[in-house]
């Protein structure tokens, strides 16, 4: 049996092929930069701190920028992302793969493997849904009985199972959240469907919690710190700018604020996706490989 690939080779691997393949990756990861881009919008027609401390009425301009903002975050960023999620998949294994494909190329394969992901992802997230429901179901279920029969012993025993679901919950979400990750990606790279990815993504985890969750966490925390600690930098310098310029007033410099802190972590977030699902494809690719 092929070993598993190495928490080592997992990071080297990503960071190699990212760097040799970095402006590929941005036209792919930089369509989050729309949500920026609203974002930056939307907080410049945001209502002042003042206009909200004070209850006054907003303007139209402020009103816009409120719901802009609102459909930024809500509605467009769940599924640009998802997009996002999609392309860079495709686009980091035709890297791996050794034949990468061209941006427009990517585009029509991420249109058509979009939904056939989302239903397996809308199933993973159900079934992670049904382990809260299994967990915390019997001790609400007792709950509201004795809450309704006024039984005191049928409440204790309610709070006793409440503990021990939310113990068990955890237990058991993090257990399947580890058998089904691998589900999105069998949609995307080897086109399996619905509940058959689930399947696939459990075959291929089963037995191996703790190898696949150190290759899940590890490099991500390795990639997150350095761009945790690039954007701290930046926000740093840019709060002494703004701070330090005499000509804005507070209610600018609040909103200045409030633009970086939201619209910095999209753009981090841009550079850094490419990295995790690099490492993520890679782990695929081993444990399909090791399962052959």
């Amino acid at each position: 049996m092929k070993p598993l690939i190495s928490v080592g080779e997992l990071i080297d691997q990503s960071w190699d092929k990212y760097r040799a393949n970095l402006p590929f990756f941005l036209q792919l990861s930089g369509w989050l930069v729309l949500v920026a881009i609203l974002n930056t919008i939307a907080l410049l027609l945001y209502p002042s701190v003042g206009a909200i401390a004070y209850h006054t009425k907003f303007t139209f301009g402020e009103v816009t920028g409120v719901a802009l903002y609102s459909f930024a975050n809500l509605l467009l960023s769940p599924l640009l992302g998802f997009w996002v999620f999609v392309s860079l998949a495709i686009g980091a294994k035709s890297v791996i793969d050794g034949k990468r494909m061209s941006i427009s190329s990517v585009m029509r394969e991420t249109q058509r493997r979009y939904f056939p992901a989302l239903v397996v992802t809308v199933l993973v997230g159900l079934t992670l849904l049904l382990a809260q429901i299994i967990t915390f179901g019997p001790a609400l279920i007792l709950g509201a009985i004795g809450l309704l029969a006024q039984n005191a012993w049928l409440l204790g025993t309610a709070n006793i199972l409440l503990i021990l679901g939310l113990i068990a919950s955890i237990i058991l979400t993090t257990k399947w959240t580890l058998y089904y990750m691998m589900a999105p990606y069998a949609a995307i790279l080897d086109h399996i469907k619905n509940k058959q990815a689930l399947q696939k993504s459990r075959a291929l985890t089963q037995g191996k919690f703790w190898a696949v969750l150190i290759r899940i966490i590890l490099p991500k925390i390795v990639f997150l710190l350095f761009g945790i600690l690039i954007a701290i930098v930046i926000q740093l310098v840019l709060n002494a700018l703004i701070v330090s310029s005499t000509g804005f007033n507070l209610d600018v410099q609040q909103r200045l604020i409030a633009l970086i802190v939201s619209v910095l972590p999209v753009l981090v977030m841009i550079f850094l996706n490419p990295l995790f699902f690099l490492s993520d494809v890679l782990l695929y690719q081993s444990l399909t490989e090791q399962s052959a």
